[in-house]
């Protein structure tokens, strides 16, 4: 039987009860799921591991659980950073999404020269990376952090960056295998700006190309960071 996953975002034990009281999580309960006293879940809450639980009381205020079995969740191969362009709206969630499900460890939206959008909805964007990591079984939310510029991302990562351009050198996975982390840099919609490009081989950012077909830049970021984290 499968059970369904729901992120918590409190400390979870084995042997212990949990006590739940988010009213969100609370209706999608009982009114979507139906679930009664006796109903077994899987929680987690971050760490790394999913916690077997059974409902032991629920109420409209409250649900009570007692934690059965604690196993280890999926987790990420590799340790990759997304630095995403602001992209239209349901193509910047898209990557989102999918990137949590594939196992991108960070996201960093990236404001670019030619970037369309200005801003995005964090508490959205963070809500579909958690329904994302519930679904695909991940163990460990993608951290997500607020908009930071080009110039200093390039100024202050502290691991490899890699860059997606057409014109870059054909694009070979291979050649990061043994990296434990890599920051993945994606352009936005019009692409990278010469300047930007300039900026890339100034700092010896790695620049590939995902190969003779133009890309949009959602699908790169899934094909591109998807290639990486597969190959070990």
């Amino acid at each position: 039987m499968r059970f369904h996953r729901f992120f918590i975002p409190q400390p979870i034990s084995i042997g212990e009860s949990v006590v739940i009281r988010d009213a969100d999580l609370l209706h999608q309960w009982q009114r979507v799921f139906r679930y009664r006293s006796g109903r077994e879940v899987i929680l987690f809450d971050g760490s790394g591991y999913d916690y077997r639980s059974v409902i032991e009381k629920i109420s409209k205020s409250e649900a009570e659980l007692k934690v059965l079995k604690m196993d280890k969740a999926a987790s990420p191969l590799k340790a990759i950073t997304l630095y995403l362009s602001l992209l239209k709206k349901n193509n910047f969630e898209l990557v989102l999404e999918k990137g949590t499900e594939i196992g991108i460890s960070a996201f960093v939206p990236v404001q670019s020269d030619r970037s369309e959008k200005k801003g995005f909805n964090i508490a959205r964007c963070r809500k579909i990376i958690k329904e994302a990591a519930e679904q695909s079984g991940r163990g460990i939310l993608p951290a997500l952090s607020e908009k930071e510029e080009l110039s200093t991302i390039i100024e202050r990562a502290e691991i490899p960056l890699l860059a997606f351009d057409s014109a870059g050198k054909t694009f070979d996975s291979s050649q990061f295998k043994n990296f434990g982390a890599l920051g993945v840099l994606i352009g936005p919609e019009g692409g990278w700006s010469d300047g930007e490009l300039e900026l890339f081989k100034k700092k010896n950012v790695e620049i590939q190309s995902l190969g003779p077909l133009t890309l949009r830049a959602e699908t790169a970021a899934i094909v591109g960071t998807f290639s990486l984290l597969i190959d070990k």
